[in-house]
């Protein structure tokens, strides 16, 4: 039978790389410009929320210019979604330079002094089903002008496929 083991391995690795390859979990994330890529780790949305993507300029003054996107859990509209996000930034005394919601899509800038610094960002909500999909650029203020063109485009390319 151990005869057979190197077989069956080599049979089992096919079948595996089959089935990603059919599901489409074989879709890599390409990094052209740093000449890389890589695949995604894929995980279902859960009700305790999640950021599964992350990423990250390189950095200038102690921080990484940076967009991530994060699942939220929340039940009520997009309308209750920008009420609440707007109290939180009151409470933060965060500046909201804009807010929209439009086509179904909350887009929003705001900036303020946040963990230590002066902080700008960009952000688009997106609501489905019990989740709110959420893409934000951050950036220090004092960067923002550099750095905006690039994390506006990542934030702006965000939708959803499904």
């Amino acid at each position: 039978m151990s005869s057979y083991r190197p077989y069956l391995a080599l049979f089992s690795g096919l079948l595996l790389s089959l089935c990603v390859c059919s599901s489409g979990l074989a879709d890599n994330l390409v990094f052209q410009e740093t000449g890389f890529e890589i695949s995604p780790l894929q995980a279902p949305p859960h009700i305790g929320g999640s950021q599964p993507l992350t990423m990250l300029l390189p950095s200038e003054h102690g921080f990484s210019a940076n967009v991530n996107v994060q699942i939220q859990a929340f039940e009520g509209s997009l309308q209750e979604y920008q009420t609440l996000s707007e109290l939180q930034f009151k409470q933060m005394n965060i500046e909201v330079l804009s807010a929209e919601i439009q086509d179904g899509i909350l887009q929003y800038e705001y900036k303020g002094f946040y963990e230590q610094k002066d902080l700008h960002w960009y952000a688009k909500a997106v609501k489905s089903g019990p989740y709110v999909y959420l893409a934000t650029a951050t950036s220090l203020e004092k960067n923002w002008q550099q750095n905006r063109f690039e994390l506006q485009q990542a934030v702006d390319s965000f939708k959803l496929t499904n």
